[in-house]
């Protein structure tokens, strides 16, 4: 059950994950259409490269997000309470 001081943060939430889903399938036709432009062949590079990317950002935005949601008060996310 969402409590009254957390509609909020669960509509924040909620539009973040619509607009990461409307990204994406946005985003994948175009994708395709790309890897499908340099052929068959190139294909493999495309997703090692696409790997190799993930690989280098993913820790960026994890170590940024747990960076600034270490406070509840600065991430309206955050639904942990200070210590």
């Amino acid at each position: 059950m969402i409590e009254p001081g957390e509609r909020g943060t669960v509509a924040w939430a909620a539009a973040c994950f619509f607009l990461l889903l409307c990204s994406w399938y946005t985003i994948r036709p175009v994708r395709e259409a790309m890897g499908l432009t340099g052929g068959v062949r190139d294909l493999k590079w495309l997703y090692v490269a696409t790997m190799t990317a993930m690989f280098i950002v993913n820790p960026i935005s994890s170590g940024s997000s747990s960076r600034d949601c270490r406070d509840a008060s600065s991430c309206r996310a955050c639904t942990c309470s200070s210590p």
